[in-house]
């Protein structure tokens, strides 16, 4: 076998030569990477602040504030317009003050009206610390662009109102974050009279019964959500029928006749309920 002319120099000359270059050779020969220094960390950059659009001109923001009326189809109501600042998707939370026995039209337009808004009502609580909707702390609606939501309250006292600007699925966004968005929001009120309330309680009653019976089923099965529904069908009547007594004797009466028949449909492992609470 012919021999090679190319000098050759051993391990120990090589590291004897250049120590760190010997190391990396070395390593080599055996495989192995050498490691690599970390970067230094980045330095961060200045905070990002909201990019304000153009505002609105009070010639613009008469324009939506008439949009947004225009769809309230109520000649009764009265009306009020808010002006929603925030940064996009959402507007900053803002108070209304509300009153007992009156429901609310919102009524939300901004300038790209093709996409629709999510408005989320948060009830406040009354002085003794109840909310000022008895069945419900919060409510909330998709609207498209000719929509409005409806609310209404059960005691004085304050919502606070939040709208989200929402996309189409495969939509565009109209801004990017942290850019500035701006609502044109008219608040339509009207007085409630008793038949109004007792099919709206009702509506709400079906529409939570419903939910109620959804969760019921899928945590502990078909038989357990009919029992349930079934109790708290019977503790409506039995309100009905204690209507003389006062409403706190009555409810408290209720409540017992409530647990008495929700015990059929058993506990779970914290010896709650399986049912859930028709207060």
């Amino acid at each position: 076998m012919p021999k090679s002319s190319a000098p050759i120099l051993s391990t120990a000359l090589i590291v004897a030569l250049a120590p760190n270059a010997g190391c990396a050779v070395f390593n080599k020969l055996l495989g192995k990477e050498e490691a690599q220094p970390e970067p230094p960390p980045a330095s961060p950059g200045p905070p990002k602040t909201a990019r304000p659009v153009p505002p609105y001109t009070e010639a613009q923001w008469t324009e939506f504030t008439a949009a947004a009326t225009a769809k309230i189809k109520d000649d009764s109501a009265t009306l009020q317009t808010l002006r929603f600042v925030g940064t996009y998707p959402s507007s900053a939370p803002q108070e209304l003050m509300v009153k007992a026995d009156h429901c609310y039209y919102v009524s939300p337009e901004w300038v790209q009206t093709e996409y629709p808004t999510l408005v989320h009502v948060k009830y406040g609580k009354d002085a003794d610390g109840k909310s000022i909707h008895d069945r419900l702390s919060n409510a909330h609606k998709v609207l498209s662009t000719t929509d409005v939501m409806l609310f209404c309250a059960d005691a004085d006292g304050s919502v606070t109102l939040t709208t989200t600007l929402l996309l189409r699925d495969g939509g565009t966004p109209p801004l990017s974050r942290p850019d500035e968005v701006q609502w044109a929001v008219v608040v339509g009120e009207h007085p409630e009279s008793e038949s109004q309330r007792k099919a709206r309680r009702a509506q709400e009653w079906d529409d939570i019964n419903t939910q109620y019976m959804n969760d019921e089923r899928i945590s502990y099965g078909r038989e357990v959500a009919r029992v349930c529904q079934s109790c708290r069908g019977r503790f409506v009547f039995c309100l009905d029928e204690q209507k003389g007594a006062g409403e706190e004797a009555a409810r408290e009466k209720c409540m017992s006749r409530f647990e008495i028949c929700a015990a059929a449909a058993g506990q779970d492992s914290s010896l709650r309920s399986n049912c859930h609470s028709p207060l």
